[in-house]
């Protein structure tokens, strides 16, 4: 598969246009999710903002080049199948695509409204191959699952939210000192241990990796946990406050992780495109045994992410932290814990989700359990307004480019 990646110099111009495309896209999708991760910390005002955006941008880098592949090879192997393609078109439609995604998702940002990238740029990718092959090489079967597991998906967070809140409160009704402490290590521990789910390759590890991965997590859990204990022994009559049970680190630590999944799940939305360009352009054709994204290609996308993170993150995290409902400490990092469970697995399975749709079911979840006057109803309904309007009209641009290039 080396050939793949030796560009010949008359396309050497078609490739630095798909990779500037790819950056681009890139840095807007982390400026736009950014709020998946942010927007938590910001509502609870945990953390002051720049440290905010410090640890979100070093998450998302890490995620998406240790583990981008996941996703990535869907999109380039299961969406549509490259090999039915011409060469040409596919590098032209993959880079098309990847401009409808930038320009929607930039309007959208401007707006502050948070938005699914992954599913606007397979509604491109789709009716770029039902306009230039007629639907031959398009995966509908898998195509119309994710468009039901994006209706279900806030859904689930809502549902994940809400019990998590009620959990939570059962636990608080003891107001004993050691329920406390249960509360928080339940909860942590869950959240440490389902994200080995997403850290574990699919090939076989030594043993040794085993114990790492025990000893991070030993130390990720011993931070907060440290604190709580500390708070717990420094009273005789340890308190409830509400809304303060959750020690900060905690909620960075479930931040960072969120950051983290997202940078290993969305950098697949700039990534995939690419390397099909630079395979369609160096070899003039496109390997049956499918393509692999090169980890230099991931290191760009995610640089992209972190990029978008840090500069102009804080635009749409401010939407999820403070207009949907109101947050704590307490409350956000269970909004974390409930969105990012489900987002590990699926990213785990290789499905293009929208953590974006998980993040906000589970914030108006956590709402919802405080009552339903806590929630912003109109705005969660004008978010995912804005979604499915999005996945139409990139489908519609995609559907034309790839008509156009069937009548050129």
């Amino acid at each position: 598969m080396r050939d793949e990646w030796k560009v010949f110099p008359a396309n050497i111009v078609g490739v630095l246009i798909a990779g500037v495309m790819a950056y681009l896209l890139a840095w807007i999708d982390g400026a736009n999710n950014a709020g998946n991760s942010l927007g938590t910390l910001i509502g609870a005002k945990a953390l002051p903002l720049r440290k905010a955006l410090v640890i979100a941008g070093i998450a998302e880098l890490v995620g998406g080049v240790l583990y981008g592949g996941f996703i990535s090879e869907t999109i380039l192997r299961k969406v549509v199948n490259p090999v039915v393609f011409d060469p040409f078109s596919y590098a032209v439609g993959l880079t098309i695509a990847m401009f409808i995604t930038f320009l929607l998702i930039l309007t959208v940002t401007r707006r502050r409204i948070p938005f699914s990238i992954t599913q606007t740029l397979i509604g491109a990718l789709t009716g770029f191959s039902i306009g230039n092959t007629g639907g031959i090489g398009t995966n509908l079967a898998l195509v119309s699952g994710l468009m039901i597991l994006w209706i279900i998906l806030p859904v689930l967070g809502i549902i994940a939210g809400l019990l998590s809140y009620k959990l939570y409160e059962f636990f608080l009704g003891f107001k004993k000192p050691w329920t406390i402490i249960l509360l928080v290590s339940t909860y942590l521990n869950i959240f440490l241990a389902s994200s080995i789910i997403l850290l574990l390759p699919s090939t076989y590890l030594e043993y040794y990796w085993y114990i790492l991965i025990v000893t991070v997590l030993i130390i990720l859990n011993a931070i907060p946990m440290h604190s709580l204990i500390k708070a717990v022994r420094s009273s005789k009559t340890f308190e409830i406050d509400e809304g303060r049970i959750f020690p900060p680190e905690a909620l960075a630590l479930s931040s960072g992780m969120m950051a983290f999944t997202h940078g290993a799940h969305d950098v697949a939305n700039s990534a995939a495109p690419l390397t099909g360009v630079i395979a369609a352009l160096s070899l003039n054709s496109i390997p049956e045994d499918g393509l692999t994204v090169n980890p230099l290609i991931l290191l760009i996308c995610s640089g992209g992410l972190s990029a978008g993170v840090v500069t102009w993150g804080l635009r749409v995290a401010r939407t999820i932290g403070e207009e949907i409902t109101v947050l704590n400490t307490d409350s956000a990092f269970i909004a974390n814990f409930s969105a990012s469970l489900t987002t590990l697995f699926l990213t785990r399975m290789g499905l293009p989700s929208s953590m974006t749709g998980l993040v906000i079911g589970s914030v108006a979840g956590v709402g919802l359990a405080k009552g339903i006057g806590n929630v912003n109803l109109r705005l969660v309904a004008r978010i995912m307004w804005y979604w499915y309007l999005g996945f139409a009209l990139a489908f519609a641009g995609g559907f034309a480019t790839g008509l156009t290039l069937t009548i050129l």
